[in-house]
């Protein structure tokens, strides 16, 4: 009997003072999840909320090594976060602070500026499921073709899954290992009834996007598409689908001052399942 790999049926619970699920959703980090965190930390405070799931979607700077990474064309450093994730100082004032602590796990997509090797590790050591990819189980990877089921109510669940990395026509001279994988795709085509797909590129009509992304969303038909790697806010209709591009995050470690393009919320209310960008779509 063929097993479709997937994540039992995980609880996605929000204090809000209308009840309505929220999950907060991040573009390109490029490392700075430290921005992430005091952007979660000021929405917790801002809207009286405190969110059980964050997702993002792909460049969140996932090495494994202390050496720094420099791309000369987008001026972006990057860094492993591992060492920085399992850091029990950065734990305590993010985790376990009695003041605006998050409570949080982020699920993220592959993106072309990660660590691929470490991920096919990861993919590997968790051949059925999601993937623990830091020590204290705050990181959370989804590779590519697997879905999830992410619970917002007594009987209510949303399903997500993922399609990370870019087309080898995007960034030739990228590794290999960064591009769109075909047994990934296969996978994905297996999934039915999809609520939320997330992908690191966009689809043809934006900066950077893809063909193979247009494909994929009218062929699984979700009721939400979300991407990165763009850098910049987008909105497409797909024929029954809502794609929105997502910014990337800016450098500063309280990006949320100046800058709201980089995140957005996924709402249920009552079954209903929208996407509200920080910044409005024009």
């Amino acid at each position: 009997m063929e097993v479709r790999r997937f994540l039992p049926t995980l609880n996605c619970w929000v204090s809000s003072p209308n009840n309505v699920m929220k999950i907060p959703v991040f573009g390109d980090l490029h490392g700075n999840i430290e921005g992430m965190f005091n952007t979660l930390q000021h929405l917790q405070k801002k809207n009286d909320e405190i969110y059980s799931f964050v997702i993002q979607l792909g460049d969140i700077g996932y090495f494994c090594d202390k050496k720094k990474y420099f791309d000369e064309k987008s001026d972006n450093f990057e860094y492993g976060l591992i060492e920085y994730l399992n850091d029990p100082q950065m734990h305590e004032r993010y985790f376990d602070s009695e003041k605006n602590n998050l409570k949080c796990k982020i699920l993220f997509g592959r993106g072309n500026h990660d660590d691929q090797e470490a991920l096919n590790r990861l993919e590997l050591k968790f051949p059925l499921s999601s993937a623990n990819a830091d020590s204290y189980g705050n990181l959370i990877y989804l590779p590519d073709g697997r879905e999830i089921h992410i619970k917002t109510g007594e009987q209510d669940s949303i399903s997500v899954a993922s399609y990370g990395g870019i087309s080898k026509f995007d960034r030739p001279k990228s590794h290999d290992s960064a591009f769109f994988k075909e047994a990934s795709l296969d996978e994905l085509l297996d999934v039915t009834n999809l609520d939320v797909l997330i992908t690191h590129q966009g689809t043809d009509n934006v900066l950077k996007g893809s063909e193979t992304i247009n494909m994929l969303i009218e062929l699984l038909n979700p009721k939400i598409h979300l991407h990165g790697h763009s850098h910049q806010n987008s909105f497409t209709k797909i024929e029954n689908t809502d794609s929105y591009g997502i910014a990337k995050l800016p450098k500063e470690k309280r990006p949320y001052l100046t800058h709201s393009d980089f995140y957005g919320m996924i709402a249920c209310n009552d079954g209903e399942l929208t996407f509200i960008p920080a910044t409005p779509q024009v």
